[in-house]
């Protein structure tokens, strides 16, 4: 109550965008790891020399979170906007 609805959607806009980046850095780290560790453990014993790190995929995959993010805003958007907010406080079609 007493918030604007465009005010509750750009907070929830920026609160999906910092969820959807920070997962996106936790995944590229845990990925870099992983791929790191397999090349080193798996492939460099049996002299196999492939260069797994390419910015290609990378650069394909920093659209993901950017794209997720919008539509969650979107979706939400929608959601609050058809929001009744007596129906809220009374707790009807909830």
């Amino acid at each position: 109550m007493g918030r604007r609805r465009r005010r509750v959607v750009g907070k929830i806009a920026l609160e999906t965008l910092g969820a959807a980046v920070a997962a996106w850095a936790l995944g590229l780290g845990l990925g870099f790891a992983f791929l790191l560790a397999y090349q080193r453990l798996v492939l460099e014993p049996k002299a196999i020399l492939i260069r797994l790190l390419d910015a290609y995929p990378i650069e394909l995959a920093s659209a993901l979170p950017l794209i997720a993010a919008a539509t969650s805003v979107l979706v939400l958007a929608w959601r609050v906007r058809r929001m009744d907010p007596v129906a809220v406080i009374q707790r009807r079609n909830a």
